[in-house]
């Protein structure tokens, strides 16, 4: 696990050490910089698989032909050394990248299983390849200045060296539709992200092939697995992930995802340190928590700890696009950090794997409403009003679901669960009624879409699972050098998965029945909850109220983008009662813009040589 980052054209040396220097909390282990043809790569190194100094970076093949910097884990690097006879210089997973890339090319990367980032310049031809993971786990950012190349782990430090123009205004509105960015998307002006499952091959600067890592996880789905075979995909898809030259822990709530990974490693003959975090304010996990890890055998650690103004302040200083979830994330990572821990494990992917959320049980009504919009008003409100109105029918959004122009596919129906902002609010706010178009939502798919749980949780997948959680894992669990591994977002295992039930899924319960374990049928049968914080409680008078207040300023950074009056109506409707999320996104959104221009940041930048021009100016 590593940050990287690497240059071309006659500032290249510096810049990649002004990047180095900005990433350096991604990998406190090892620093490189390393000139490759007409590119410098740099690389900042947390150790994890061969601690020695053969396994420092750049990475280069036995024949001297490519060289590589590289972020993320490789879990099958010894099946492929083994099935391929290779022989790599180095002993690290990542090793073997170079070697598979100097026989095969880029269709080295679908032999890949894992989670990476990397760029790998072919001194053959002199050009550079970057590629993401199929499933977007590891980041990757580029941009263009003045004609020379420029990438990185992180866009916050890239906008630093590239002294670009600005935050984007369809980055924005798309923060505002979904509460984050979407998958493949860079909050600033002038960078692009790399998306999930893309290589894209530079000569110079300019990109000359673009292409997919794999086949999409849609095409070609296996036949329905049976419930044995959906065991052992997970139980060796936690053994690979439990590989590491460093002890590995992990994230432990009371819920079926992270329990079901402890029944997994105890399965594999490994015994873990479980760690569960309570910042009061709600309901503790810890005793469920514990009962879990003593049944299979893996010692428990209860973190408690008070959340101060100084730990917000570093979690906004870590956001790399702005969100509104993640403060969990970035708690429990340095909470455990804390304890030296550098490798854990999490359960985040298990719900788009199985089918966990609660709206998944509305696939059902799609078909009905949709059959409902044909008949006449009258008759289709009679029929509507029989319909239960809880659990998921009990929300806010209930009646735009049941109306008639409510959606009526998976997609629609994942665009409204996750909606943060209606198209009117988006139009206040930013004074653009075009703005608040959602009917493209947040994503060019090319799987099309109907009303299968499979199709579900495809959206979920390409949207929140990429859009945030995964981002947000990357993001807060670097900043505290932890390398978090997530066993059920392996493509692999996900195949497998969303292919036993395509039309209805697997669910919590029936995934539980599955592994056949007992207590995992009890922990499926409890509320979701996972690791969460009191976000409503702290807004109104605890750590974040800073952050609420700090709106009432009309020369608060959000301001410059967004309408007040619009903003502070917001602000006042969750003071009576209304969705925490919508307030916290504006509160959160301001703090991140004002950090880009912090003090700390313009040190950064003057010590980086650049002019210190704001990267939300413009």
């Amino acid at each position: 696990m590593c940050g990287i980052c690497g240059a071309s054209g006659p500032e290249a040396e510096r810049s990649v050490a002004v990047l180095n220097q900005l990433q350096r909390h991604r990998g406190p282990d090892h620093t490189a910089a390393a000139p490759a043809g007409r590119y410098t790569l740099g690389n900042t190194r947390l150790a994890i698989v061969d601690l020695t100094e053969s396994g420092n970076q750049p990475l280069v093949s036995s024949d001297g032909a490519i060289v590589c910097v590289f972020n993320g884990e490789i879990y099958n690097h010894r099946e492929l050394i083994s099935q391929h006879g290779l022989r790599p210089t180095s002993d690290s997973d990542g090793g073997v990248v170079p070697e598979l890339y100097s026989r095969f090319g880029t269709a080295a990367l679908r032999l890949l299983r894992g989670m990476f980032a990397l760029a790998i310049v072919d001194l053959r031809d002199g050009h550079l390849l970057l590629a993401r993971d199929p499933l977007g786990i590891k980041p990757l950012y580029w941009c263009r200045r003045a004609g020379d190349l420029l990438f990185a782990s992180e866009a916050r430090a890239l906008t630093t060296v590239a002294r670009l123009p600005g935050v984007a205004r369809e980055a924005l509105a798309e923060f505002l539709r979904c509460g984050h960015l979407a998958s493949g998307q860079a909050p600033f002006r002038g960078i692009e992200s790399l998306a999930p499952n893309e290589w894209a091959e530079f000569d110079g600067a300019a990109v000359v092939r673009r292409g997919e890592v794999r086949p999409q996880l849609w095409d070609d789905p296996p036949p329905p697995p049976s419930g044995e075979e959906v065991r052992e995909s997970l139980l060796e898809s936690v053994r690979l992930h439990l590989r590491s030259d460093v002890p590995t822990a992990l994230l432990l709530s009371s819920g079926i995802d992270s329990a079901a990974i402890a029944w997994a490693a105890a399965g594999r003959g490994a015994s873990v340190t479980a760690f569960t975090v309570d910042v009061g304010g709600g309901r503790s996990e810890a005793a469920a928590a514990a009962q879990i890890a003593r049944h299979y055998g893996h010692g428990h650690v209860v973190l408690t700890r008070a959340v101060e103004a100084s730990d917000v302040a570093r979690f906004v200083a870590a956001m790399q696009r702005p969100s509104i979830d993640g403060l969990n994330s970035y708690l429990v990572c340095e909470a455990v950090a804390e304890r030296g821990v550098k490798v854990a494990l999490s359960g985040l992917g298990g719900d788009e794997a199985i089918g966990g959320y609660r709206h998944f049980r509305l696939l059902r009504a799609l078909r009905i409403l949709a059959w409902a919009d044909r008949i006449s008003p009258a008759l289709r409100r009679a029929l509507l009003g029989h319909l239960p109105m809880r659990g998921p029918l009990a929300s806010g959004k209930a009646c735009e679901l049941l109306g008639p122009d409510g959606p009526r596919d998976a997609d629609g129906l994942s665009r409204l669960q996750r909606r943060l902002f209606g198209p009117a609010d988006i139009a206040a706010l930013t004074g653009s009624p075009q703005s608040g178009n959602l009917d493209r939502g947040n994503l060019d798919r090319t799987r099309g879409s109907g009303r299968s749980a499979r199709e579900l949780s495809g959206a979920e997948l390409e949207t929140y699972l990429q859009g945030m959680l995964l981002p947000d894992a990357d993001a807060y669990s670097m900043a505290s050098g932890v390398e978090l591994r997530v066993p059920f977002v392996d493509v692999d295992f996900l195949r497998a998965a969303l292919a036993v039930d395509p039309h209805r899924g697997i669910g919590k319960r029936g995934f539980a029945h599955m592994l056949g374990e007992p207590l995992l049928v009890a922990a499926a049968a409890r509320p979701k909850q996972g690791f969460s914080v009191p976000m409503d409680q702290w807004m109104r008078e605890g750590a974040l109220t800073a952050l609420v207040a700090a709106l009432a300023d009309t020369g608060a950074p959000v301001w410059q983008h967004l309408d007040q009056s619009a903003g502070l109506a917001i602000v006042e409707r969750w003071r009576r009662g209304g969705r925490w999320a919508e307030a916290w996104s504006l509160a959160v959104l301001n703090a991140w813009l004002g950090d880009l221009t912090a003090p700390s940041r313009a040190g950064a930048r003057a010590g980086s040589g650049t002019d210190g021009r704001s990267p939300c100016a413009g």
